[in-house]
């Protein structure tokens, strides 16, 4: 019991060090994503709640730090580095996951505006999003996922289809995150790395999609690619 405090306190220390260098840089957010998955899943077993109650009830050293077993201090550090990784992330170059196989020009003779609202309604959008659950869940079989504001690693397939249609979404995957949106015919992957990117390819291409990057890159902050259509 003791060395597993001392582990997740030197977790939680280093946890914090990262938030407040600030840095965001992909090893710096793939490390403080490995640290506070390891505290999440600690904070959500039994483990924790025995050795809380340990602590309650004055069975551990006095000069033991063990911060890690403070409720407030815990579940806010893990909400503290959700909301820095999904802000890093968001600023990382991105690929898109789509029905259409490249980004359409401005300047299309076509009507894409038209055409996506023809897709947007109730039972073709639903199609849509039953390729992008597949797509997620195939893709699970062979990485771990997190779902954004959940502890659970790897959630059962039932639970990722009920939140990918019913909720905006940031699914984590090793060092990339994936945005879904219930009511969009697109999904985003940012900062994908080779491995990954080659294995969601053939995944999507199976679903009939497509998976592109924009031309012209900006900040999440400054783009509206991923949420209001994706014309140039």
């Amino acid at each position: 019991m003791i060395d597993r405090i001392k582990k997740h306190e030197l977790q939680m220390r280093e946890a914090e060090d990262l938030l407040r260098g600030g840095d965001s840089s992909t090893e710096a957010v793939g490390r403080l994503r490995i640290l506070t998955q390891e505290l999440a899943a600690y904070y959500a077993s039994d483990e924790w709640k025995r050795d809380f109650a340990a602590d309650e009830g004055g069975l551990l050293p006095d000069d033991l730090k063990r911060g890690v077993l403070s409720e407030d201090g815990l579940y806010n550090l893990l909400e503290k580095s959700r909301e820095f990784q999904v802000e890093a992330l968001l600023k990382m170059p991105y690929w898109v996951i789509d029905f259409l196989p490249k980004q359409v020009p401005m300047d299309s003779p076509g009507q894409f505006f038209a055409v996506e609202k023809y897709f947007l309604k109730e039972e073709r959008l639903a199609e849509i999003k039953q390729k992008h659950v597949n797509v997620i869940l195939k893709l699970n079989c062979y990485r771990q996922i997190v779902l954004d504001g959940e502890t659970e690693v790897n959630p059962s397939p039932e639970h990722v289809a009920e939140e990918v249609r019913k909720r905006y979404l940031y699914i984590f995957v090793d060092g990339a995150m994936i945005l879904s949106e219930p009511d969009d015919t697109h999904m985003t992957v940012f900062n994908p790395d080779e491995n990954l990117l080659k294995l969601i390819q053939p995944i999507a291409a199976s679903e009939g999609l497509f998976v592109w990057k924009p031309p012209a890159q900006a900040s999440a902050a400054e783009t509206e690619v991923k949420r209001n259509g994706r014309g140039e």
